[in-house]
């Protein structure tokens, strides 16, 4: 697996336990560092990076070995990082086996406390998730990214018991409808009930899996209601890439879906109205769902 861990950055700092092998992606540069210690990332003149002392154009791969791990913002790795020069910044991937990579999905998807078949199923559909989303991506520099864009990944570092045991006892087991993988997307509230995945994702394939369901479990949650402010600034940075210019003046929901969650909204500005996806606004604010029943702006906030 090629996890991006971090994204257009411009300058780093990897802390490592033990032993590591630093060397280029053409071999041709390598040395090791022996003892534990932290290594600095930034970016170089010409398009090139430097980690530590070592200086190139091309990837520079950070080996861990006999069992060293790699810290990098408070999270824990256990694969190997690749850094890729990006122009005046750079990427970091991380290289992990599928398992492992799970090892670091799970606890923070659900709780390493839930029990022990919850905690396998959330591993079946994250492991089919995993697997959907690598297809065809041979010629990307990355498969997955390690937030919500993907599945929210902090490294395998720090693995609990309860989710070993889950990862390891459903080892190989996905989901398939006739015969194919799918995307098997997941929630940690439904809200009480779900819509056909195609009505916020146009691409997704019509079949029964996907299909909405009503659930009355939920209820009890904390996060079955919410309120959320976004900030105007975010909102009216959407409306522009939408050809809406001016500030913003209001909200409001146009349509709603069968199970009532907001499908298009009407945006207002100073420049005009348009109708625009809920899934879209979504994706671009940050907001938790578009189970919403009602929104309202001020003067710096959209409630």
């Amino acid at each position: 697996m090629r996890v991006l861990v971090a994204e257009n950055s411009k300058a780093a700092y990897i802390k490592h336990t033990g032993r590591v092998n630093i060397y280029t992606q053409d071999n041709r540069k390598k040395y090791k560092v022996s003892q534990a210690g932290t290594l600095s990332v930034k970016p170089h003149k010409n398009g090139q990076i430097q980690v530590d002392t070592l200086i190139a154009a091309q990837s520079i791969i950070i080996e861990p070995v006999n069992g060293t791990k790699l810290e990098l913002n408070k999270n824990t790795y256990t694969g190997k990082f690749s850094i890729l020069p990006a122009k005046t910044t750079f990427n970091i991937i991380e290289l992990t086996p599928l398992e492992e990579y799970l090892y670091g999905v799970l606890p923070y998807e659900m709780h390493h406390t839930w029990a022990l078949e919850a905690l396998k199923a959330q591993a079946v559909a994250a492991r089919t998730y995993t697997l959907k989303s690598i297809e065809k991506k041979e010629d990307e520099p990355f498969d997955l990214y390690s937030d919500v864009r993907s599945q929210v990944y902090k490294g395998s570092g720090q693995v609990y018991d309860s989710v070993k045991k889950a990862v390891d006892q459903t080892r190989g087991q996905v989901l398939s409808y006739k015969g194919e993988l799918f995307y098997t997307y997941y929630h940690g509230n439904c809200g009480g009930g779900t819509d056909h995945v195609h009505i916020w994702n146009e691409k997704a394939p019509n079949i029964k899996p996907l299909a909405g369901a009503s659930c009355s479990f939920d209820t009890h949650s904390k996060s079955f209601n919410f309120t959320q402010d976004i900030a105007k600034t975010s909102v009216e940075k959407f409306a522009r890439s939408k050809g809406l210019k001016g500030n913003l003046k209001s909200i409001k929901i146009a349509k709603k879906t069968s199970s009532g969650r907001a499908n298009l909204l009407t945006l207002r500005t100073t420049g005009g109205t348009k109708q625009v996806r809920c899934a879209d606004f979504r994706a671009a604010t940050g907001i938790r769902s578009c189970n919403l029943t009602k929104i309202t702006t001020g003067t710096t906030k959209v409630h």
